[in-house]
């Protein structure tokens, strides 16, 4: 019973992301506060998608390591950027008619920093400036993004980060990075570690039954994987703003 329940919730959840999807393509087919709250949430899921995909691209660039391990899936990571980002877009021109001018000016100010950073990525995995400063500019539109769900769906995006918070807090007492790091070889390594804690975490607790980020075609992984980007990069840069 237990196996058969969490199958159905997996099978409820995707069935409400997919109709949710079908009501959101066009303002057509629907109205009211549910349809504008579900365009909202996933707004804040692809947000944080693009950037996890364009914190991947970044992390190949900038470690050898990684860089060495990857290079041959790079221009997979590169579309999956852009499909993802594609889909942003459409989601901001959707926003034309929202009265919230603070969101419709986070969407764009986010559309902008990582459509700035693809196109600096996108030509292969090497960086355009030192490791240090790209972490900068990488915090700064983590900051951007995480006020863009925060603005435009506050319950949903704080109940999705609850999920991960303790898990990435375990691994930070574990772990020691810091800006003095000359690549981001060290960082993906506690990335890495963090990112399956929290799979494996969700996993146990049935919230998905999805076996690497690869099945993730609901985004389920998006928020949580995104919290630990932004931990990660706030702990980062903090030396440098003190």
């Amino acid at each position: 019973m237990y196996i058969l329940g969490v199958e159905f919730r997996v099978l409820a959840m995707r069935v409400a992301t997919s109709v949710g999807r079908y009501l959101i393509s066009d303002p057509r087919r629907h109205s009211g506060r549910g349809s504008a709250n579900f365009a909202r949430i996933s707004m804040a899921d692809i947000a944080t998608a693009v950037f996890v995909d364009v914190m991947r691209l970044f992390n190949v660039a900038g470690g050898e390591r990684v860089r060495e391990a990857n290079r041959s899936r790079y221009e997979e990571f590169v579309d999956m950027a852009d499909q993802h980002l594609s889909e942003f877009r459409t989601h901001v021109t959707r926003l034309a008619g929202e009265s919230d001018s603070h969101l419709v000016r986070s969407c764009s100010e986010v559309e902008n920093g990582l459509a700035w950073v693809i196109t600096r990525l996108r030509r292969g995995p090497a960086l355009d400036r030192p490791w240090r400063d790209f972490v900068v500019i990488m915090a700064r539109l983590g900051e951007k993004t995480n006020a863009l769900a925060e603005v435009a769906t506050p319950d949903y995006y704080a109940s999705r980060r609850g999920e991960v918070l303790k898990v990435v807090e375990r691994v930070l007492q574990q772990s020691q990075i810091s800006i003095s790091e000359q690549s981001s070889d060290e960082y993906v390594h506690v990335r890495h570690f963090a990112q399956q804690l929290v799979l494996d975490n969700m996993r146990e607790t049935a919230a998905i039954a999805i076996a690497t980020v690869r099945d993730d075609m609901d985004r389920v992984l998006a928020i949580p994987y995104f919290t630990i980007d932004l931990i990660l990069l706030r702990r980062l840069v903090a030396p440098a703003s003190q």
